[in-house]
């Protein structure tokens, strides 16, 4: 067999290559350069994220990163604060508007019964 190991086999003094073995040869450099290009997509793309810092961590790698733990954890807190404002008004919207809507089919079938009536 040959040094791929992809099941075509080579003869060892052969100088020139057949265009099955050039094409395997372009498909595989394909394949490579795009696993090295979705590496790197996937490199810039985890840098871009940012954990939130742990003071277990921080403070045994460096000792002046308290300060930044303390900050980060209070911009933490706001951020959640914010976010729990805005989904319990949201919840609270929600709830008016279905309020809303069963007094008017309320009232509806109300003026449908009296109309019977008639």
């Amino acid at each position: 067999k040959g040094k791929g190991g992809n099941g075509t086999e080579s003869v060892i003094l052969s100088k020139t290559t057949t265009p099955l073995q050039r094409r395997l040869a372009e498909e595989r450099k394909a394949l490579s350069d795009l696993r090295k290009k979705r590496r790197e997509r996937r490199k810039v793309n985890l840098t871009a994220m940012s954990a939130p810092l742990s003071a277990a961590t921080t403070l045994s790698l460096n000792p002046e990163a308290g300060r930044a733990v303390a900050l980060e954890l209070e911009a933490e807190r706001n951020h959640r604060r914010v976010a729990t404002r805005g989904v319990v008004a949201l919840f609270n919207a929600i709830g008016a508007h279905q309020r809303k809507r069963r007094e008017m089919e309320r009232a509806s079938a109300k003026e449908k019964k009296e109309m019977e009536k008639k």
